[in-house]
């Protein structure tokens, strides 16, 4: 899948960024109830993005998506000196965004990943990945964002940054047409 990229949950931050109201509320969104919301995938960022020109980004965000199609995020994100401005939503993915939900975890093969680092100088931090497969099976990794290799970690796969970033669109265009309520950003 050719997603744009940009930062994590691209669609979730346009929407946050983008909406002058307290709060927004899209269309409907189903009950849970009947919905199998046995866990697929979450994903917890805790890391600090480094744009020039500064100020600094500090993010702090958590995705969940069932073996349905719920998702649901929250998540901060918080300027140098400032204070967080804040999203919370949840959306049903259609069956199509379910299949490209599994097709990209496939052919990230989530399921195998291992810790791993990406040298990077624009994000300092982590996202812990934890994916829940059939009978039982489990596996979490933690993508680690550093400026070199000191860590002893591996360098990541491009197939996985490539996975979480399309993830992240994909999830966030799913929450975005369900509901989302935002904290406008504060001057």
């Amino acid at each position: 899948m050719n997603l744009p990229r940009s930062i994590p949950s691209v669609a979730l931050l346009c929407a946050i960024f983008a909406v002058p109201a307290f709060g927004i509320s899209a269309t409907g969104v189903s009950e849970a109830s009947g919905t199998d919301v046995r866990p697929l995938v979450r994903i917890v960022d805790d890391f600090t993005l480094n744009p020039q020109p500064p100020p600094a980004l500090a993010y702090e965000q958590f995705t969940f998506v069932s073996r349905s199609g719920y998702v649901s995020y929250q998540g901060s994100i918080t300027a140098s000196g400032g204070s967080p401005d804040g999203a919370v939503g949840r959306g049903i993915a259609s069956p199509e965004e379910r299949i490209a939900i599994r097709d990209l975890l496939t052919r990230g093969q989530i399921g195998l990943q291992r810790d791993c680092v990406e040298v990077t100088a624009s994000r300092v931090g982590h996202r812990e990945i934890t994916w829940w497969g059939q009978n039982g099976r489990r596996n979490e990794f933690r993508y680690v964002f550093a400026p070199d290799l000191s860590s002893g970690l591996p360098a990541c796969a491009p197939r996985v940054a490539e996975m979480l970033e399309d993830l992240d669109y994909l999830t966030g265009t799913i929450v975005v047409k369900g509901e989302l309520l935002v904290t406008p950003p504060t001057p």
